[in-house]
């Protein structure tokens, strides 16, 4: 007879097991679910009441009910656990405790894939690995397109083994697994790089630009000792701006090189570089650059101490007061010198909203803006200095006898400007200015930025900190692209650990030695604590 009750239950749990998969696998008809799951509930019915007797006698039990409390707070566990994580599908957040933020991405990518998210069509990646130990070699390029995924729905990706799948790789075009293809609707980017900097760039051609491109180009001043825009090799090396060059080339436009004699600007330069001239202008170069200003054009003066003094006079009449001299930086001094110092006090301004990092300088000068600047024009300082600094005028004192100058810093210390940007409404500032291009008198407007230092954006010094961001961000606000100004990916860097004998000594003993004799000590300790009381 007890043979005969088990079988109902039995049944009873087949029936229902059977319907539920039903319902799962092959979303069948709901008749054909009925069919299985009203005889599955009449079998548990009729064990459940033939058994009345027993099963009330069970649960009428203490460890019954114990049990019944315990399976509650287990089943509420398993409850959170599935809210828990439902929730964290859809608002998850990270924290990156990596010295680098190796597992966060960047703000301009951020910015990017929320843009993504605006849009109506999925972005897809495609990458190739022959083998399963060349996927496991691409672990971290798999962590990062997972990171880029969690912040857009939009942004999907594909890993294919290209022996596997020639089909695909024929269709893309691919041949080597070092190739990444980005499609985004008809349009498509090849990059040959896992590297975030590059995804997050081709990303951003596919998605296209939300302001109006560059109608011309960014014009670098040659002629006046300025650094070159190409690299020197061998006995030619010196100061350069290749790098700067590549950088703006793939993120901001064209880069000219522009020989002032006199002539105007000419209509194709969107934004004029003066970067670090070695001697004065001539008034009839300055008064070029003058009236290509009135025109509404947009110029970065990047200025040296002690050099090109006639630039002084040239930008005070904007408003901005160019210091003779040499800043010294003892809070943020590097082990270099504490002339070549780091600057991380922002004040608020477009150029720098998002800064989080230090920007470094090598033999800056102070940059000011005038407590009375010409009607029209708004100058802003959003660079300075720590408060142990101090700007020095004597050049003899600086060459001399630079322990004073650091005395001075420490005594009589104060922030000291090193960046200025100048708006100029010229309807205000010259209503007599000539006759304007279309674009000009649209605009009405020009724009300067001044910072004291020419070496931040020397090769070597450009992918130091921040110092890339600025220049960028700079010439972003120039073409009046603030909502473009951002802090790019950066590249990553490989970095070993290297351990000297000492520490793998120590590494070794603690992990061999240490650790399991704890353990034998523990367990000694325990068995004569036990013995003791016996």
């Amino acid at each position: 007879m007890a043979t005969k009750k088990f079988i109902l239950f039995i049944l009873g749990i087949v029936l229902v097991l059977a319907a539920a998969i039903l319902q799962r696998v092959q979303a069948a008809s709901w008749l054909l679910q009925a069919a299985f799951y009203l005889p599955g509930a009449a079998s548990l019915t009729a064990y459940a009441w033939i058994n009345r007797q027993e099963l009330v006698l069970l649960f009428g039990r203490r460890s019954t009910r114990h049990g019944m409390v315990s399976a509650v707070y287990i089943l509420i566990f398993v409850g959170i656990l599935v809210l828990v994580g439902l929730f964290s599908r859809k608002h998850h957040h990270r924290w990156d405790l990596t010295k680098n933020k190796t597992h966060s991405v960047s703000l301009e990518t951020r910015q990017q894939l929320e843009r993504l998210d605006r849009d109506t069509l999925d972005l897809m990646l495609y990458a190739f690995y022959r083998g399963d130990s060349e996927l496991r070699d691409k672990e971290q390029f798999t962590d990062l397109l997972e990171t880029y995924s969690l912040y857009s729905e939009r942004f999907k990706y594909k890993l294919t083994d290209l022996d596997r799948n020639p089909l695909l790789a024929l269709q893309l075009g691919i041949t080597s697994t070092s190739t990444v293809i980005l499609t985004y609707g008809e349009n498509q980017e090849k990059i040959y790089s896992e590297q975030e900097a590059k995804i997050t760039n081709a990303i951003s051609k596919l998605l296209g630009s939300d302001t109006p491109g560059m109608q011309g180009a960014v014009y670098f001043v040659t002629g006046h000792g300025e650094p070159k825009l190409e690299a020197g090799f061998g006995e030619e090396e010196e100061l350069s701006y290749s790098e700067a060059k590549a950088a703006i080339e793939e993120r901001i436009g064209p880069v000219r090189e522009l020989l002032t004699t006199g002539k105007p600007v000419p209509d194709s330069c969107e934004i004029l570089v003066v970067a670090g001239p070695r001697v004065d202008y001539q008034p009839a170069e300055l008064e070029s650059i003058a009236a290509y200003l009135d025109r509404g054009g947009r110029a970065l003066f990047l200025i040296d101490p002690f050099l090109a003094d006639s630039m002084a006079g040239f930008l005070g009449r904007y408003g901005i007061d160019l210091g003779r001299d040499l800043v010294v930086d003892l809070m943020n001094a590097t082990i270099i010198s504490p002339f070549v110092f780091i600057a991380n006090s922002y004040e608020p301004h477009e150029i720098t909203k998002f800064f989080d990092v230090a920007t470094m300088f090598g033999m800056a000068r102070s940059v000011r803006a005038d407590s009375t600047p010409p009607p029209g024009v708004e100058v802003k300082e959003f660079i300075k200095t720590s408060q142990m600094s101090y700007a020095e005028t004597d050049l003899e004192l600086i060459q001399y006898q630079p322990e004073a100058v650091f005395h001075k810093a420490q005594d009589e210390g104060a922030e000291v400007p090193l960046a200025v940007a100048a708006t100029i409404d010229l309807d205000s500032f010259a209503p007599a200015a000539g006759e304007q291009s279309d674009s000009a008198a649209a605009a009405r407007e020009a724009r300067i930025v001044v910072i004291g230092d020419r070496d931040f954006i020397a090769d070597g010094l450009l992918g130091k900190y921040g110092n890339r961001d600025l220049l960028l961000n700079c010439l972003r606000w120039l073409r009046g692209q603030a909502d473009q100004i951002t802090i790019a990916a950066k590249e990553s860097e490989n970095t070993p650990l290297i351990l000297k004998d000492t520490q793998r000594t120590v590494i070794l003993m603690v992990t061999l030695v240490a650790l399991p004799g704890l353990v034998v000590l523990c367990g000694i300790f325990v068995r004569v604590r036990r013995r003791a009381r016996r």
